[in-house]
């Protein structure tokens, strides 16, 4: 069996690494301050993004339940001024904003966000989309710039595809419309994890940082799993046998 002293040594290593991590994670996650989307509009006027720095697009989205509508044919216009439209809380899911009677393992809609800045001229602009249950289609200023999977009105011609992806935004406009189709057939929909906006260089590192920080975290699981079972060997050799271990123990000579 192990002994207490390697045992306790391999967990304060456990915890110093998974502490560490934890540590690195919690200030990659600060956020700064920022305006919060408000009846589907993030106003951003009169406010600087630092060029290092994402924000999330949270706050309220407009939503169109069981609705996939697209901007190219104008169908949003035509229906925001109908009761169909809500407000939703982004992220989260959107089981609270369907009011039919229709099948609730089957649900659909469209969330659509305005961003109003002060200058054409922009930097290029990038969101990170990071989940959106289980079908999404991702429109930005009129056009399909991104997909995963096929967002559906009916279940049979649903393609699930839930992955995390980028969309790029080029400079031009002072109002950035983004309009999210949705479609999802089991457990929480809609986008349930949050959005983040910022230059290209800034959501590319958020995003390498976060794989770099998995990563890590796997290679810290592997080692300690790897130090337990490499000790627990060792040692149940050592109990049943005499002869000399100046060969077999190299492979565990960190025990």
């Amino acid at each position: 069996m192990i002994s207490r002293t390697k045992m306790l040594l391999i967990v304060v290593l456990f915890v110093i690494a998974i502490t560490g991590i934890r540590l690195t994670w919690l200030s990659f996650q600060k956020t700064i301050d920022h305006p919060q989307a408000v009846n589907g509009i993030l106003d951003l006027r009169g406010w600087q993004l630092p060029a290092d720095h994402t924000i999330p697009l949270n706050g309220q989205w407009e939503f169109f339940p069981s609705r996939l509508l697209t901007p190219k044919e104008r169908t949003i216009q035509q229906h925001s001024s109908e009761s169909e439209k809500t407000y939703i809380e982004v992220p989260g899911d959107w089981k609270n904003a369907f009011s039919d009677g229709k099948d609730p393992s089957f649900r659909y809609g469209t969330y659509r966000l305005q961003i109003l800045l002060d200058d054409p001229s922009h930097p290029t602009y990038k969101l990170r989309i990071n989940e959106i249950r289980n079908a999404s289609a991702v429109y930005v200023n009129g056009r399909l710039y991104a997909e995963a999977g096929q967002p559906a009105t009916k279940q049979t011609l649903q393609q699930a595809r839930n992955i995390p992806y980028s969309v790029t935004i080029p400079a031009g406009d002072e109002t950035i419309e983004i309009v999210i189709q949705a479609s999802n057939h089991a457990g929480k929909g809609g986008i349930t994890q949050p959005i983040r906006f910022g230059t290209i260089d800034a959501v590319d590192n958020r995003t390498l940082l976060s794989a770099g920080l998995q990563f890590m975290l796997c290679v810290v699981l592997c080692c300690t799993a790897y130090m337990l079972f490499s000790c627990t060997f060792w040692e149940r050799r050592t109990e049943g046998c005499s002869t000399s271990p100046s060969l077999s123990s190299v492979p565990f000579s960190a025990c």
